[in-house]
């Protein structure tokens, strides 16, 4: 299982070195900057952890099974982002700036997640459209996988913006 800490120590250090200027250049005209990659990120942690208050769930009178996340992983399959609030803006951001939403959205899922009892937790269960229907005991390391595709992500826009400046 993915550590959530784990995962966000490695984001912190991936983006460790990097202007704000350079955090905000795309590494192509349709592509994503690191900031906007980084604000995806913040996004979509904070939709989980409404989903795990608010969200509407599937009950079983057994436990939900649980389905692998490695296509969450697989860079070679682009996965759509399937609602518009989760698009990153077009603005200039602070990488300072986006480290603060960072904890704000972490601090969210972990008291959404602390609150739900046991039980819920492997009986109710919600979908989440790349994978389909998960129980609410997999939606931490569903975010944590989430992280990890997008530190990858990361990489290669560094590896395409200082390819370029060499």
């Amino acid at each position: 299982m993915l550590g959530l800490d784990e995962v966000r120590n490695e984001l912190l250090n991936e983006i460790d070195l990097i202007s704000d200027e350079d955090a905000n250049r795309k590494p192509f005209e349709d592509g994503w900057s690191i900031a906007q990659v980084i604000e995806h990120i913040h996004l979509v942690e904070r939709a989980i952890a409404s989903q795990l208050k608010h969200g509407l769930f599937e009950e079983s009178e057994t436990p939900f099974p649980t389905k692998p996340l490695d296509p969450l992983l697989d860079r070679t399959k682009k996965v759509k982002v399937f609602l518009s609030h989760l698009e990153p803006k077009e603005e200039f951001q602070t990488l300072d700036s986006l480290k603060k939403k960072l904890g704000k959205s972490r601090e969210q899922l972990r008291e959404a997640y602390e609150q739900l009892d046991p039980h819920v937790l492997t009986h109710k269960a919600a979908v989440y459209p790349p994978l389909g229907l998960l129980p609410l005991s997999q939606w931490i390391e569903v975010a944590a996988a989430h992280e990890k595709r997008h530190i990858e992500q990361i990489r290669e826009i560094k590896k395409t913006l200082f390819k370029r400046e060499n």
